[in-house]
Parts: structure tokens; C-alpha cells; sequence
């Protein structure tokens, strides 16, 4: 059985996976644009990723060979010059799930796999600047994110559909009572470190790309070209949105112990409606005051993550519910929208990771939800019906006193 049969990886799952990352022919131009600057500076930037991976002992283990190392390297260059060619048909899809499928059965922890693709865009956006100016650079990143994040994705199949988790599962050496719920934590593990290392390494050539957007704007002042002022801002919406979606993978990656203290549930709900941009939606409150234990900072993280997704669920205007109740020892937030609600399908996989049904969404902010919510020792709970809106509630201990 070959890689795409093995992973599933037929025709539409490729082309969805592709539409999901909105890579279009436009974004295969522009790799292409920079193709001659990768095959002329190749050896340079291969040259510095591996200055980089040797200085690790974890990951420099792998190359006490100089002939593997080399052989490597320019495995490497050619992977390189791909991300330039703008390709991304079968053998394209092929080649990234065979790489990531030999790295997980040499047992490489994907934190150091999958930190390559992160040091590969601060190489290639520095190399860039570097030869062809910043305002290449700021047109190429999009693009070349939406490409090293299908990478990722295919890396993240070869990693969970390989046996890793498997291989980690008999390691510990398990109780079978313990084995669903630890395969469970595991492949949240690996995909917090995947999002964790990404997430990290590429804040430092956004924040470089934001310091050169501003610098842009500041010289051309208030040119009145409208091209120019298009492009300008169409590269800060995609900085912006670039900077979200790390924001998103690094809330993923980094959840904390809860805090938990007796904190009120009315003032965890007026924090967070106070941030929110409501529109042409109605807000209708049937808040009943009570003491819960749990952490207010994570709280207000879950309850203004579900009301933001609620108004993007009426992007025409509707009405949002907001109530509170106590039964015995369980106190719960409702909140429930009147928009295009969800099928059975959805509502089976909305807390899963990378899970989305939005256009420009990565699928982590119900699962930080859910995280979240599972480690103040309470529930969230979902009921929705199509066309006529969604119910998520999240369940807490009530405060004793």
C-alpha cells in the first residue's frame, strides 16, 4: 500500500485540504517568482539550517555520519527548491508524507521535525529581504505559509497515522484501562509541541515583517496610488491574520494548571461581553449571579472564545442568549445564537484539533475551550440544530458558600 492510500490522502481530501488553506494559482505564482533566488542561494540557506540543527545534542545524534549528513543536505536543497516551484499534486503530497513517515519510525520527537519548517521560513523571509527588498518578502509570506502549513499538516498524519503514538503508548508501559485516555493526551501532546515550536519560531520574522510594513508605511507617507495602498494593506491583513493563527496555536500548546478561586460568574460574563463587537446582534441577558471555583483569567478566555464564534455564526444579525443556572453542586453558562447551527456530523468533531468549518480558521479554539474548561474540573457541552443556531454551555462547580 502506497503513503496516499495508507494516510487517505485521495483526491479530495487533497484538494479540500488545499481549499481549507485557501492556496490558490495566485499564491503558486508568487513561489514561482522566487524560484531563481532559491536555486542561487540554496547552499547558503542549507548551509545555516544545519549550522542550526548541529548545535542541538538532540537532534545532532541523527547525523555522527558524514555521509548521511551530506546525503541529507541535499535532500534538503531539493525540498528547498520545491517550496519555490509552486507544485502541489500527488508526488508533491507523496514526498512530504514519506519524509515525515521515515522521521517518525526513526523516532525523531516531532518538536525537532517539525521546528525545520519554522527555521526554513526565517531563512527563506531573511534571504528574501536580503536579495529582492522587503516588500518581496511581504508578498511572499502568505504564500509561503499556506504551503509550510500543509506540510505541517501532512507531517502531523505520518506522526498520529504512523504508530508514534503507539510506540509512546507501550513505552510507558500503561494499564489498558489507562490506554484510551492517554492515546487521547498524547496526540493533544504532539500537537500542542507542533504548535507550540511553530508558533514560537515564526513570531520573529512576523514581528521582523511588521516592523518593515510600518517602516513602508512611514516612508511612502500618504501616497495616493491606490495599487500601492491596496497591496499595503492587503499585506497587513495577512500579517494580521498570520499573527492569529500563531495566537491560536500557542494558546493551544501552552494551557496552564487552572488557578481555581471562588470568582463570580456575573463578572466573568460582563468582562468578557465588554470586549465584543456585537453589530446588528441582539443581546438578551438572564444572568442569575453565582460564586464558582475556577480560574477567572481561563473563563473569560472559554466564555469570550464562544460568544466571538456565536456572532461570526450570524454574520447577518440575530439574536444571542446569555443565562446562568445552579443545580445542586453545578452551576453552567449558556450561550446559545439563532444562526446557521450545526449537523450531527459537525457537532461530532468541533472539539477535535484543527477541526474547522470556518473559511480562514486553523480548528484550535474550541479545543483551547475544552482544554480549558476539562482542567477547572468542569464540562462543556454543545446541542444544535441547522439553521436555527447553537447552545454551548459550560458546566463549573458551584462555590460552596
Amino acid at each position: 500500500m502506497d503513503l496516499i492510500d495508507k494516510f487517505g490522502m485521495d483526491e479530495k481530501e487533497r484538494n479540500d485540504r488545499l481549499r481549507f488553506l485557501d492556496f490558490t494559482r495566485e499564491d503558486a505564482e508568487r513561489l514561482k517568482s522566487i524560484h531563481d533566488v532559491a536555486v542561487r542561494y540554496q547552499q547558503d540557506v542549507i548551509d545555516r539550517l544545519y549550522e542550526h540543527i548541529l548545535s542541538f545534542d538532540e537532534t545532532r545524534q541523527f547525523f555522527t555520519n558524514p555521509a548521511v549528513l551530506e546525503r541529507v543536505k541535499e535532500l534538503q536543497k531539493q525540498y528547498f527548491i520545491q517550496l519555490t516551484e509552486g507544485r502541489t499534486d500527488v508526488a508533491y503530497f507523496e514526498n512530504r508524507l514519506r519524509v515525515g513517515d521515515a522521521h517518525q519510525r526513526i523516532e525523531l520527537l516531532p518538536q525537532w521535525y517539525l521546528g525545520l519548517y519554522s527555521k526554513y521560513v526565517g531563512l527563506i523571509i531573511d534571504q528574501i529581504r536580503r536579495h529582492e527588498g522587503d516588500a518581496k518578502a511581504l508578498e511572499i509570506l502568505p504564500s509561503l505559509m499556506k504551503l509550510i502549513f500543509l506540510d505541517v499538516g501532512l507531517a502531523i498524519d505520518a506522526y498520529i497515522g504512523g504508530g508514534f503514538i503507539d510506540k509512546l503508548r507501550q513505552e510507558r508501559r500503561v494499564s489498558a484501562g489507562l490506554r484510551e485516555e492517554l492515546a487521547r493526551k498524547e496526540r493533544l501532546a504532539i500537537l500542542g509541541q507542533l504548535a507550540g515550536g511553530v508558533g514560537h519560531e515564526l513570531r520573529n520574522p512576523l514581528a521582523v515583517l511588521q516592523t518593515s510594513m510600518y517602516f513602508l508605511k512611514m516612508t511612502l507617507g500618504d501616497v495616493e496610488d491606490t495599487k500601492v495602498q491596496k497591496h499595503l494593506g492587503l499585506m497587513e491583513q495577512e500579517l494580521s491574520n498570520a499573527n492569529e493563527i500563531i495566537t491560536n496555536l500557542l494558546d493551544f500548546s501552552r494551557v496552564r494548571q487552572a488557578e481555581r478561586i471562588r470568582v463570580s460568574m456575573a463578572e466573568i460574563i460582563r468582562i468578557a461581553l465588554e470586549r465584543q463587537d456585537f453589530g446588528s446582534v441582539q443581546v438578551d441577558k438572564d444572568i442569575n449571579d453565582f460564586n464558582v471555583l475556577a480560574d477567572p483569567g481561563q473563563m473569560r478566555q472559554v466564555l469570550t472564545n464562544i460568544v466571538t464564534n456565536a456572532i461570526q455564526a450570524m454574520p447577518k444579525g440575530g439574536r444571542l442568549s446569555i443565562t446562568t443556572g445552579r443545580n445542586n453542586g453545578d452551576a453552567w453558562i449558556s450561550v446559545a445564537d439563532s444562526g446557521v447551527g450545526m449537523d450531527a456530523e459537525t457537532l461530532s468533531h468541533i472539539f477535535q484539533p484543527l477541526y474547522t468549518t470556518k473559511p480562514k480558521g486553523i480548528g484550535l479554539g474550541l479545543a483551547v475551550c475544552e482544554s480549558l474548561v476539562r482542567a477547572n474540573g468542569g464540562k462543556i457541552t454543545v446541542t444544535s440544530d441547522p439553521g436555527k443556531g447553537s447552545t454551548f454551555t459550560v458546566h463549573l462547580a458551584a462555590s460552596g458558600d
